[in-house]
């Protein structure tokens, strides 16, 4: 596809160069440029149905990070309490967000390619919901893990070092 876009500048060139030569040609190459602007939107378009769902991958493995973590967090609320709006909220919006997907997909070519525009908004929508749902969940693993005293050590040890002039 890259080889594909590409190529299509020059080859738009030459046959822009050949329609007043031969202006019979001025209806097809009109189409194909058309056609091909079209096809490359819709293109973009499906790179962010890739992205919907790798963001959706990306909040699962911030849930995994909850296994063995405290039930309590320092406030006292327990982790399925605090969890169970989150996980409905986010449930649907994966179920939304398939079914968009989903609608895209299996529309007619030319269709996807005349409403790009329309798709990459409401795709990229889905895009920034699932980044908010990720950073909540990163939150909620946040709260619910045993603080790390690794970078306070290494500060410790690093100004416990004697003081060397250069």
């Amino acid at each position: 596809i890259n080889a594909l876009v590409d190529s299509l500048p020059p080859l738009m060139d030459l046959l822009h160069q050949l329609v007043p030569l031969y202006p019979l040609l001025a209806r097809v190459v009109q189409t194909f440029d058309a056609v091909t602007r079209l096809e490359l939107q819709r293109h973009g378009v499906d790179t962010k149905v890739k992205l919907v769902f790798l963001e959706m991958r990306n909040i699962m493995a911030v849930i995994l990070q909850l296994v063995s973590r405290d039930d309590d967090a320092p406030d006292g609320i327990p982790l399925p309490l605090r969890l169970y709006n989150l996980v409905v909220d986010t449930n649907r919006d994966i179920l939304e967000g398939a079914n968009a997907c989903d609608a895209y997909m299996s529309g007619p070519r030319l269709a996807q390619a005349h409403n790009a525009h329309q798709w990459n908004e409401i795709l990229f929508g889905y895009v920034r919901r699932f980044r908010q749902r990720q950073a909540d969940f990163a939150l909620i693993v946040a709260l619910y893990s045993e603080p790390s005293n690794s970078a306070v050590d290494e500060l410790k040890a690093y100004i416990s070092q004697p003081y060397e002039c250069v």
